[in-house]
């Protein structure tokens, strides 16, 4: 029985593992390489996608963050006036300009996700990265992600 339950333990803890694995990607950001801070979370691949923390892309970009957790949401606001609204679980990422126009987004196919261990919201890279004007470039060779924000 002993052996059994250890089995299914290790099962348990394999299949968990590989759900969602932090990956050996860089971000270059405008040219620069960009570093997660420790504490922040990491880079974690996840349904063919590569997550980061939602508030160290925003904060990088000069948003303002801030969580609702009735709502398990990420508020960001910029000092242009440029806004978002994403919700944990939800394929919508709500978008405004600078003068308040909602841009009209595509549904995400995948939701941002809360890892709860580290109290950290992720949101796929790409979408984010070019629903606020960046280009998202990928070197498989280097493993190497690069936004590059368009003129």
């Amino acid at each position: 029985m002993k052996k059994i339950v250890s089995i299914m333990l290790v099962l348990c803890m394999v299949f968990s593992i590989t759900t969602a694995f932090a990956a050996n990607t860089e971000i270059i950001i405008n040219g620069e390489k960009a570093t997660i801070a420790e504490g922040m979370g990491s880079i974690v691949e996840k349904d063919n996608r590569t997550f980061v923390p939602v508030r160290f892309l925003m904060e990088y970009f000069g948003f303002e963050v801030t969580w609702e957790n009735e709502t398990q949401s990420v508020l960001g606001r910029h000092e242009n006036g440029e806004s978002f609204c994403m919700q944990v679980g939800n394929t919508r990422l709500f978008y405004f300009d600078a003068n308040g126009n909602k841009k009209d987004l595509k549904p995400m196919d995948t939701t941002p996700f809360l890892n709860y261990s580290e109290g950290r919201t992720y949101v796929p890279l790409r979408f984010l990265a070019e629903a606020i004007g960046y280009t998202v470039g990928w070197d498989g060779e280097t493993e190497t992600v690069t936004l590059t924000l368009a003129k």
